[in-house]
């Protein structure tokens, strides 16, 4: 049965657009949890709750990713510099990587900087250039589906329980439409 973790929100640098949140005890060894696009530390929750037992458990939500669009452009070599930037300053520079979707990307790309060094990486449908007809596609496809629609179907995808689906639901309204075209560009 699910019980949601209690989190710490670690500080990271205020211009680096990036919240972690942190399960579990510091001296236990570093578990970087990455989303995808449109849902933030949440859809980690039933992992964060099963490895904060036995790992520090790092989580965070990546702006542009899970937040509302930025008037900048997403870059995924950015936020994983980003990325980067905020796990050293909470101290994590060698650790466990888990990702998913476009957080997968992001983990390769905290891969080749070389200034974290990443003991194990776990890729769930990574993007490392995606074909640029087939994305060019999907984002025309999601621009015509009203965004309520692009909610419910997210929901529906993700799956999980209650908890899970609500926090989708909520992640997905405020990235927006606007932000999920955009983090879809930056692949």
């Amino acid at each position: 049965m699910h019980t949601q973790a209690d989190p710490t929100t670690a500080a990271a640098p205020a211009d680096s657009g990036i919240a972690l949140h942190t399960f579990g005890r510091r001296d236990r060894p570093p578990l970087l949890l990455i989303h995808g696009i449109g849902m933030g530390h949440r859809l980690w929750l039933r992992q964060i709750d099963e490895f904060s037992a036995t790992h520090f458990v790092i989580a965070p939500d990546l702006a542009g990713l899970t937040s509302p669009a930025r008037d900048v452009p997403i870059d995924i070599a950015l936020v994983a510099q980003s990325l980067a930037k905020a796990l050293r300053s909470l101290g994590a520079v060698e650790l466990s990587v888990c990702a998913i979707s476009a957080g997968a990307s992001v983990a390769l790309g905290l891969a080749l900087l070389g200034n974290v060094r990443i003991r194990r990486l776990m890729l769930s449908a990574p993007q490392a250039r995606a074909p640029r007809i087939a994305l060019g596609l999907q984002i025309a496809i999601c621009a015509a589906i009203p965004e309520s629609a692009l909610v419910k179907a997210a929901v529906k995808a993700i799956g999980g329980g209650p908890d899970i689906a609500a926090a989708a639901a909520e992640d997905h309204r405020a990235l927006g439409k606007r932000g999920l075209l955009g983090a879809m560009a930056a692949l």
